[in-house]
């Protein structure tokens, strides 16, 4: 259903990707210039944090409700992101997921203050991450340029710099008591640019679910290529697109229950991106 999209093979890879943003805006990158070490490097680091370090510990990292200015970490039970769809979800239950953000301004300004807020192994690991993951998103603003037909450049004044935010989740075993409609990520859209998804794990492919022809479909990938990227676009860029490619609505459904992989930890690494805030 999500094709593989070779970022080596530049002609094939113009007319894969804007085949797949017209008809599910996802598509699965590969070769695209990410050190393993980087990737493998923020995967440790976060899984120390979310399985090492207590809950009273992870809460000093907390700076209030989930999207503020300092980002940092929110427990487990906290966000509710289908409730974005509008009044209809505006009670939907809490995701089962834990997370930890840390916006890319932080990377990009840097000051003592700005360092302090953050658990210091996480931020090293994530100012390479952002380093790396900004690189490839300038690549794939180059490919969706020429498969736009628009100028190759087209997008780098809006981006010098990105508004960007690295989230690290956590989707703990799922719990023996369930809400009804409850589910690791509730359904929804993401907002802005381009979101760039890692799952470091086997197990992390399973529960991603996109809704195409009127009903949820799973995520699939025949012989998904290691340390490759799911990219997904966001309403804005939706919009900037003319209404060609499109922003589709996703989820993280919950793996049957007492299943293997309902016992077992999920993680994945999302980065979002957009134009800078004064972009007009």
């Amino acid at each position: 259903m999500i094709v593989v999209v070779d970022l080596s093979c530049e002609e094939e890879a113009e007319k894969s990707w804007a085949k797949s943003m017209a008809t599910v805006g996802f598509a699965v990158v590969s070769n695209h210039g990410v050190p393993e070490e980087v990737l493998q490097n923020m995967t440790k680091e976060m899984k120390h944090f979310f399985l090492s370090k207590s809950g009273a510990d992870k809460m000093k990292y907390n700076y209030g409700k989930y999207g503020n200015p300092n980002g940092g970490y929110t427990k487990l039970g906290t966000e509710s992101v289908s409730r974005s769809l509008g009044a209809e979800t505006s009670s939907a239950p809490p995701d089962l997921v834990e997370n930890y953000v840390i916006l890319g301004e932080h990377f990009q300004n840097k000051n003592a203050e700005r360092i302090g807020k953050h658990d210091k192994s996480l931020f090293e690991a994530g100012e390479a991450y952002y380093s790396e993951l900004v690189k490839l998103m300038e690549k794939i603003h180059r490919l969706s340029a020429r498969a736009l037909g628009i100028s190759e450049d087209f997008f780098t004044d809006f981006y010098s710099p990105p508004d960007t935010s690295l989230r690290l989740s956590h989707y703990p075993p799922l719990p023996d008591k369930i809400e009804d409609g409850q589910m690791r990520y509730g359904a929804h859209t993401d907002y802005t640019g381009f979101t760039f998804l890692y799952l470091p794990d086997a197990e992390a492919c399973s529960g991603l679910e996109i809704f195409v022809e009127g009903k949820w479909k799973s995520v699939t990938v025949e012989n998904l290529p290691p340390h490759s990227f799911i990219v997904n676009i966001g309403d804005l860029m939706a919009y900037w697109s003319g209404g060609r490619w499109k922003s589709t609505l996703h989820r993280v459904a919950n793996p049957p229950k007492n299943s293997a992989l309902a016992k077992v930890d999920r993680f994945s690494i999302p980065f979002f991106t957009g134009p800078k805030l004064d972009s007009v």
